[in-house]
């Protein structure tokens, strides 16, 4: 008889939704993980501030730091899903930033490994405060035009233009090394 071994890792996407070209990233994580721990590890791997309320639904649940739903300090990530593979995650209510995250795979992890890393990723995720989805479509298409009426606004409000298909591995796994 052969009985399956309780997972220490878990492979998790982390994907902005609502956006194409697809915005993700891949983390390997600690099966042990609370709800806490993932926002603290969606925050780094997306490159977010953390400067705005979140929340996290499991089908009917809600799970967030405020009270609105049950809170997530205690809770398992593993716990919160039982049988299921996916949650949903908003950062900022006012620009609502929806994250699909899908348990692509539980595994043995290797313990001398890092416990979070990031193994892969596709485009910069949007500056905070820009105004949602279409507030980035928006700073995009300006940016990109020199007659579009908000072009010199744009420019004067960050240092230089975002490439929206930048997306540095290496700083993201710097960001995830605080959380070891």
């Amino acid at each position: 008889m052969t009985t399956k071994a309780t997972p220490n890792a878990l492979i998790l996407r982390i994907e902005l939704l609502d956006f194409e070209p697809v915005i993700h990233r891949q983390v390997k994580v600690p099966a042990d993980l609370t709800l806490a721990d993932l926002h603290e590890c969606i925050q780094l791997a997306m490159g977010w501030e953390n400067e705005h309320l979140y929340g996290f639904r499991i089908g009917r649940t809600h799970y967030g730091p405020d009270g609105d739903g049950i809170l997530e300090d205690d809770v398992g990530l593993l716990d919160a899903l039982g049988r299921g593979r996916t949650l949903n995650y908003t950062y900022d209510f006012g620009d609502s930033w929806e994250h699909k995250i899908t348990v692509e795979k539980r595994l043995a992890g290797d313990p001398l490994q890092p416990r979070y890393v990031c193994l892969g990723a596709a485009n910069a995720c949007p500056p905070e405060d820009i105004g949602g989805v279409f507030g980035y479509l928006n700073y995009l298409e300006a940016v990109a035009d020199p007659k579009h009426p908000e072009h010199e606004d744009y420019l004067e409000w960050f240092d230089e233009p975002l490439d929206p298909a930048a997306c540095d591995l290496d700083a993201i796994n710097r960001r995830l090394a605080v959380l070891e």
